[in-house]
């Protein structure tokens, strides 16, 4: 049975909160979603065009770089820049500026002109070589290079939509 708090948001038996509100449409989402069910974006990050979000506590619409909501005084999640889920690690990475590159430009740079000139072309250089170093090791046996080459490019391509990355695991080093 679900017991609303002083807020009016559904709470466990155990007084627990079981919902949020999604920060792009305001919806209330089961506090564990990572994506909201109704309008599909990720919650771990600020959407992309939009001057304001929704407080995933209270649902007011606040400013989009709002690091505390006005309303109830909650530390948002997404305050003070881009947040990207690293896989695999508890730890976010801050990213000040998102990606302003056409992600299928992006993909076919990589693809026809090699990983450098994809990753170059979205901003990150270091993290291209990186990954053609990667690929030019994994061609000892050939399927592994390709394989490494095609994530490259699905790489880039996810980069420049400024979602998360197969190969965001270099951001831990500072590589991203």
């Amino acid at each position: 049975m679900d017991i609303p708090d002083e807020s009016g948001a559904p709470q466990s038996e155990a007084g627990v909160r079981i919902t949020k509100h999604c920060i792009n449409c305001g919806a209330e989402i089961d506090i564990n979603a990572a994506m909201c069910p109704k309008c599909g974006v990720m919650q771990n990050k600020k959407p992309i065009g939009k001057s304001k979000i929704f407080c995933y506590n209270c649902g007011a619409e606040i400013d989009i770089n709002a690091v505390i909501c006005p309303s109830c005084g909650v530390t948002q999640k997404t305050g003070g820049g881009f947040v990207q889920r690293i896989s695999g690690s508890t730890t976010e990475e801050l990213r000040s500026e998102p990606i302003d590159k056409d992600p299928k430009l992006a993909a076919i740079l990589g693809l026809l002109g090699g990983l450098i000139i994809g990753y170059w072309y979205i901003g990150l250089l270091k993290r291209g070589i990186v990954v053609t170093l990667l690929m030019l090791l994994s061609w000892f046996t050939v399927i592994g290079g390709v394989i490494v080459y095609a994530v490259g490019v699905y790489d880039i391509y996810k980069l420049s939509k400024n979602e998360p990355a197969p190969f965001d695991i270099l951001n831990k080093w500072n590589l991203g």
